[in-house]
């Protein structure tokens, strides 16, 4: 069996997904204390944070429709091109000084749409540079889960680096940066595309229409949908009241940048821990797993100390 970082395609995917993953890790952390530094509203914080998820969680569905009918790589590429100028008018609005609350709000939003777009297009693309059987394309899959866990560890303690040293808005001029790589290395990539078959690309409703369908017939999955959902609405009150926690109650940015490099810290243990459990009931194990999300949340509502906020 061939080693997939063995195939030129799928290492040049590889480094582009990866940067494109590290560039979404900077963002939370940059974000959050932008706007706080900024403004010190936790109002303003919500509408920016707001409009970046509710875009994308808009447009996810959609976005699925999209993979299946059009050459993922193109889409893959639109979408990093279109976050290359995002973060940069963000960037520009912070080092400029005067920055514009519903201009970074907007520019988040649109941001928020291209990783929706993005994000239905990865497993299309390893399928398509890793043409062997099976096993390498777990092994493949693995590599990306691997990656992306990294990049969210080094997404924190880069982005804490660079406000540190040069200023949260060149945090953005980064994150532009290397969106513009992934593009470039997406560009590189040689993948076989096959034609849709003929009437695939019929009106985008219609695709809706039929996924929702499949949905409703699986009573596992809908239900796991909505337990998921419960997830991302609990971890985003963290994520919009804890950085204003942290700086106003708790000694500053570098408390939010210590709890949001822990997470990274714990992602990655978890992925590992992940590649080699065998629950009997993978499912429910993954939902009472999330349940644990509930410890950071109770331990910011209680003010417990720091350390005791790092490790939660």
């Amino acid at each position: 069996m061939t080693h997939p970082l063995r195939l030129r395609d799928f290492r040049l995917l590889f480094a582009s997904r990866t940067m494109s993953t590290l560039s979404d890790a900077l963002v939370p952390t940059a974000l959050s204390l932008a706007v706080i530094e900024v403004t010190g509203s936790a109002t303003a914080l919500a509408v920016v944070l707001g409009c970046a998820l509710g875009a994308r969680l808009l447009a996810l569905p959609v976005a699925g429709v999209v993979a299946d009918r059009y050459n993922t790589r193109w889409v893959a590429f639109g979408a990093d091109l279109t976050r290359v100028a995002t973060q940069a008018l963000v960037a520009v609005q912070l080092i400029g000084g005067h920055p514009s609350i519903p201009l970074i709000a907007t520019a988040q939003a649109v941001a928020g749409v291209a990783s929706a777009v993005s994000l239905p297009n990865l497993a299309p693309l390893v399928t398509r540079a890793v043409p062997g059987p099976g096993p390498e394309r777990q092994k493949a899959n693995s590599l990306m889960g691997v990656a992306k866990s990294i990049s969210q560890l080094a997404g924190p303690a880069l982005a804490g680096a660079l406000i540190w040293a040069v200023g949260i808005g060149w945090v953005f001029v980064l994150d532009s940066a290397a969106f513009a790589v992934s593009a470039t290395m997406l560009l590189l990539v040689r993948l076989n595309w096959d034609r849709p078959p003929p009437g695939a690309r019929r009106a985008i409703l219609a695709g809706l229409v039929e996924g929702w369908a499949e949905v409703r017939a699986r009573d596992w999955y809908w239900i796991s949908l909505i337990a998921h959902a419960t997830w991302n609405f609990a971890a985003n009150i963290l994520l919009t009241l804890g950085p204003l926690v942290a700086v106003t109650r708790l000694g500053g940015q570098g408390t939010w940048i210590a709890v949001t490099q822990a997470g990274g810290i714990g992602l990655l243990a978890g992925s590992l821990l992940a590649g080699r459990a065998r629950p009997r009931r993978p499912i429910l194990a993954g939902n009472l797993v999330l349940a644990g999300y509930a410890v950071p949340l109770t331990l910011f509502a209680i003010g417990a100390p720091v350390p005791v906020l790092v490790a939660g």
